[in-house]
Formats: C-alpha cells, sequence, structure tokens
C-alpha cells in the first residue's frame, strides 16, 4: 500500500496565505470600481441640476444632404452620421432650452480683409434651381444650432434695418418697430440709436468674422432689451473658419437665445444666385457676398412685406458723393465714408464687396416683390423704364470674370 504523502505546515500556511491576498486585491479592486461610478454619478447629477453642462458634437453641416438632391460633398465617415456646431444642452428645468453660437480683426462685416465675408471659394454649384425657388427655399437652410431643425418663421411686414449712417437723424425708429418683424445685421446696436433706428430685434443675421465683435460686445447683444429672438449665422461651415466656430461653442455656454447656421447648400444657392444675376463667376472675380445679401434673400422668402431702412440706390454715389456719411451709424469716428467703401470694394480686383452691384440687383427684386425702400426712399417707377437694361456698375463694366 502506497504511503500518503502529506503537505507540510510551512506549505499550508504559504497556500492560503496566498489566496487570501489574491481574495483582498480582488475584493478592493469591485470596491474600488464602485466608489468612483458612484462619485461620478453624483458630480453628474449635480451637474445637470445646476444647468451647466454642455455637450458639443463637432459633426459637419457640409456632409448634409441637398434637399431632394446629391451630397455636395463626400459622405461622412461611418462614426458621423449628425452634423456640425450642434449644441445640446439638459436645463435645470428639463426642458432642454437652447443655447447659442457666435462666429476681421475689427469684427464687422465690409472690412477690408483678404478673405472678405465670404470665404468659402470652393462650393460647388452644380445644383441649377430657378431663381423663384431659391429665393422661397432660403429658409430651410438655416438648420437649428441644437436640434438641426431648419428655420420656419413667417411675417407680415418685416423691416429690413441697414447699418447705414444714412439712418442718422431721420427719426425712423417709430415705424420701424412698427412692422412685425425686425431684421438687423451683424453687431449694429440699438442702444443710444432707439430714436433714428427703433429698439426691437426679432432676427439678428451675422457674417462668421462678426462673430468676433459678437464676442466682444455679447452682454450688451445676447441678453437685455438688444437680445433678438433668433440669430443666424453664415460662413460657419468652412474648415479655415473654426476660430469662428469656437467663439460660437463659448457663447454657448453663456446666453440663452435661439442660433441658426446657413449650411453649405444654403451658401451654395447665394453664390449661384448672385451667378445667375451678374453673369460672373464669384471666386474668379474675387467677389465676397455681403451680409445684406443673405439677409435680403431671408428677408423675400420669409416676409409678405419688406420695408429696407438706410439703403442707397446703385446710383447714388454718382450723384451724392460730395455729401459724405458715416459707413455705420455708430461710428464714433470718421473713417472712409460710406460711398468711398462701396467705391473701393466695387473697382477692386484683388477681393472685395460688390455693395454697388447688389443694390443694383435689389432694384430688380423689388419691382418683383414686395419691398419698398426708405431713408431713402428709391424711385422705383422711373427705374421700371429702366429695368430690361444691364447693370451699370463698376464691377459689372469689367471684362468677364476679371
Amino acid at each position: 500500500m502506497e504511503s500518503e504523502v502529506r503537505p507540510s505546515t510551512s506549505s499550508c500556511i504559504f497556500l492560503r496565505s496566498r489566496k487570501f491576498l489574491t481574495a483582498l486585491i480582488l475584493y478592493s479592486f469591485v470596491a474600488s470600481l464602485v466608489i468612483m461610478l458612484i462619485l461620478n454619478s453624483t458630480r453628474t447629477i449635480r451637474a445637470l441640476q445646476d444647468g451647466g453642462r454642455f455637450s458639443i458634437n463637432l459633426l459637419n453641416l457640409t456632409q448634409r444632404r441637398i434637399h431632394g438632391g446629391s451630397a455636395l460633398t463626400p459622405p461622412s465617415p461611418p462614426h458621423n452620421d449628425t452634423p456640425d456646431f450642434i449644441f445640446s444642452k439638459k436645463s435645470k428645468d428639463d426642458q432642454g432650452s437652447k443655447k447659442q453660437s457666435e462666429n476681421h480683426e475689427r469684427g464687422e462685416c465690409g472690412s477690408n480683409r483678404d478673405e472678405g465675408c465670404h470665404g468659402n471659394k470652393d462650393i460647388n454649384i452644380s445644383e441649377f434651381r430657378s431663381r423663384d425657388d431659391r429665393l422661397h427655399s432660403v429658409q430651410q437652410h438655416y438648420k437649428s444650432m441644437v436640434d438641426l431643425q431648419p428655420l420656419d418663421f413667417h411675417c407680415n411686414t418685416c423691416a429690413l434695418v441697414s447699418s447705414s449712417g444714412q439712418l442718422l437723424h431721420q427719426r425712423a425708429g417709430r415705424q420701424i418697430d412698427s412692422h412685425s418683424c425686425i431684421l438687423r445685421m451683424n453687431v449694429a446696436p440699438t442702444k443710444g440709436f432707439e430714436v433714428d433706428v427703433g429698439f426691437k430685434t426679432t432676427i439678428r443675421i451675422i457674417c462668421f468674422i462678426s462673430t468676433l465683435g459678437l464676442k466682444t460686445k455679447a452682454s450688451e447683444l445676447l441678453t437685455g432689451a438688444q437680445q433678438a429672438e433668433r440669430y443666424l449665422f453664415w460662413g460657419l461651415n468652412t474648415p479655415k473658419h473654426k476660430e469662428a466656430l469656437k467663439r460660437v461653442q463659448m457663447l454657448a455656454k453663456g446666453y440663452d437665445a435661439e442660433f441658426y447656421s446657413l449650411d453649405d447648400a444654403g451658401e451654395t444657392e447665394a453664390v449661384r444666385l448672385f451667378e445667375s444675376e451678374t453673369g460672373k463667376d464669384r471666386a474668379k472675380t474675387n467677389s465676397w457676398l455681403s451680409t445684406g445679401w443673405f439677409t435680403m434673400m431671408l428677408a423675400i422668402d420669409m416676409c409678405e412685406e419688406i420695408h429696407v431702412y438706410g439703403m442707397v440706390p446703385d446710383d447714388h454715389c454718382r450723384k451724392y458723393s460730395h455729401k459724405p456719411v458715416r459707413y455705420h451709424y455708430w461710428q464714433t469716428s470718421w473713417g472712409p465714408s460710406e460711398c468711398d467703401h462701396y467705391k473701393a470694394n466695387e473697382y477692386t480686383k484683388k477681393g472685395g464687396h460688390r455693395f454697388l452691384t447688389e443694390k443694383a440687383i435689389f432694384q430688380r427684386w423689388a419691382m418683383k416683390y414686395n419691398i419698398t425702400f426708405h431713408n431713402p426712399g428709391w424711385n422705383l417707377d422711373k427705374r421700371r423704364r429702366s429695368a430690361d437694361k444691364p447693370i451699370n456698375t463698376p464691377f459689372m463694366r469689367r471684362d468677364g470674370n476679371s
């Protein structure tokens, strides 16, 4: 019979000690995980109760598809199926209230910069539509920066308020505020100018460059009496404008308002409309679209009647250049006058806004849509007689796409 081999006492103690230590380490690890989960859950609940946390998903609106058409850009990667600059917030009342966005050095569109107020030079303009279709589908391209829902807004009468010094001393404020909707551009203030420009703001349309000015004046323009009901941005969905997008993200954390961004298809439509009206290539002529261009397009789509305040006709500077007017009504010092600024941009080949040409196009639209101009008034009856004549501005007198 084989003898039984028994482990020594020291071996038993060693084996039991090793099992005990292994179990102790395992239990400690599990306990640490449980404690971490509890602490993180507590912090998350407190953050949501304070309403101070935002989750920001940076996906690309340029990857969205045109309504009923093909994609403007290659499909997004598999893990990115939502658009750019979305802010989602849970407030303390759990209503998911919407937050904001914002987007040169002077912080204003219309300033002389190499890029100007239209930076997307590679826009695909292969999607052709009639002019009427484009001007009656503008809102669908302004997407909420919270849930991507398109802008859906309607007004009986709209006041489109320019930023021109033409408005000073006209005392048009009460008339402007009498309209059902008031549209203002970029960082044009109302405080201190209420008698001339009114104090209400329904929609503020903002160029990506002017987001710098908006950030500087956020406490004035995003709160209180000067706060708009909605803020519409254009130019945010170009890769080189990421700094403007970062400003938008910062503003989104601190202010409570509705923010919309124009998608790539909307910018395509704006470019195509300019090219069909002028017969010139925007990129080849180094032309920048103005915020006024985007605002007029929106107003035609949104408003039954449009009343424009402070915008001069295209021939104004030929007749009245001897009467200098400030480019912006809130300027505290004289820079180039309005006409000097318009002429410099109209003639330059290096890149500029074609303000006078845009105004000649607005004249054409005024004869088709319900648009009236105030301070100064435009003699549209006289202009109707020359409606079929070519636009006679310095930009349009150039040969081809020079």
